[in-house]
């Protein structure tokens, strides 16, 4: 009985050892957290709230990918943008609504590839106002990711929002 709990536990921990081998530790992995770090040092004096990191697969076409982000009140947030794992053309573009019949392009980057960007949500809001309504508030931020075709690997975008007091 000793040897069968013996080869278990000596298989369990070899398992554990393994996945994490696999799971984590990855050069990608450790290039993303020192991003974060940039990108978190990029808003200050904005009060860190969070981070998205969006990846995207090897692919001949073009992709887009969406985020949305809410915000409180008239706080004003930072997004902060790392294109430093990007080898191909990656635009951002700032949208009031996810309807694409309805909705209203606030603000573009044109390319992030290899570079941070910080936007505030305070010239979004201005370019709401002008364009679609001044009286009511920015209350929702669509972020539309227009990635180029033409990466070999997998990639990422990093984003990070803080907001002032």
């Amino acid at each position: 009985m000793q040897k069968v709990s013996a080869i278990f536990g000596i298989v369990s921990l070899s398992l554990i050892l393994l996945s994490n081998t696999l799971i984590g530790g990855s050069s990608s992995d450790a290039r993303i957290n020192t991003y974060k770090q940039e990108l978190k040092q990029a808003i200050k004096p904005a009060r860190y709230e969070g981070s998205r990191v969006t990846y995207y697969a090897p692919s001949n076409e073009n992709q887009v990918k969406n985020i949305e982000l809410f915000t409180i009140l008239d706080t004003e947030y930072k997004f902060a943008f790392s294109g430093k794992e990007c080898t191909t053309d990656v635009s951002v573009k700032f949208y009031d609504s996810n309807d694409e019949a309805k909705r209203t392009l606030l603000k573009e980057v044109s390319n992030i590839k290899g570079k941070n960007v910080v936007v505030s949500s305070k010239e979004l809001t201005n370019n709401f106002h002008k364009k679609v309504n001044k009286n009511e508030r920015l209350k929702v931020v669509f972020i539309e990711y227009q990635i180029s075709g033409g990466n070999k690997q997998l990639e990422a975008v990093v984003l990070v929002v803080g907001y002032k007091d």
